[in-house]
């Protein structure tokens, strides 16, 4: 199944083959990783690798990550959407953005709306968000979709701050544009 979500600026869709060259170009940002990953600098190949997992993903669970289009460039500048938070039963919420289009809003838009297709269209009823301390970016993001901090917790060999957000606690601005796709 190929998934596309719009609104109001974005485009999130399933990955095709032709985005692996601007997922490494994001991925390759050390100012994108500095948190995620520090010091990680991707190969082609685990990209390449990273988009049939997310495939099987999607097949296996109904829900994952997805690449982020802005509609007006017809550009992947990032990427939202959901994996398992490591050893855990937690389902995470993730975003990441090249930083050429940081702070006008897209990975809200983006984050809402994988929210809101997940509650919509899935059983998930509790959905989680982890962050290093000093990206308050991030806790920015989770803050303005409506996530409320938990804890401090250890996941990713980090103390990582942790915010949730259940079904019935989310709240989806209804005056956005949101569409949904399946191909």
């Amino acid at each position: 199944m190929k998934l596309e979500i719009e609104t109001e600026r974005l485009r999130l869709r399933s990955y095709e083959a032709s985005d692996l060259d601007a997922v490494h170009r994001v991925w390759s940002d050390t100012l994108v990783t500095k948190f995620i990953r520090p010091g990680w600098t991707p190969t082609r190949e685990e990209v390449a690798s990273y988009f049939q997992r997310v495939q099987k993903h999607w097949a296996q669970d109904g829900w994952g990550q997805l690449a982020l289009v802005l509609k007006e460039e017809d550009n992947l500048i990032g990427y939202c959407g959901f994996k398992y938070v490591e050893e855990t039963p937690e389902i995470e919420l993730l975003y990441g953005i090249a930083q050429a289009y940081w702070g006008r809003g897209f990975t809200t838009e983006a984050a809402t709306a994988c929210l809101r297709y997940v509650f919509e269209n899935t059983e998930l009823d509790r959905i989680v968000a982890l962050a290093h301390p000093d990206n308050k970016g991030s806790w920015r993001v989770m803050e303005k979709i409506g996530m409320k901090y938990e804890k401090m917790a250890h996941h990713y060999d980090a103390e990582l701050v942790y915010y949730v957000i259940t079904r019935e606690e989310f709240r989806p601005d209804v005056s956005a544009l949101y569409i949904v796709r399946r191909k």
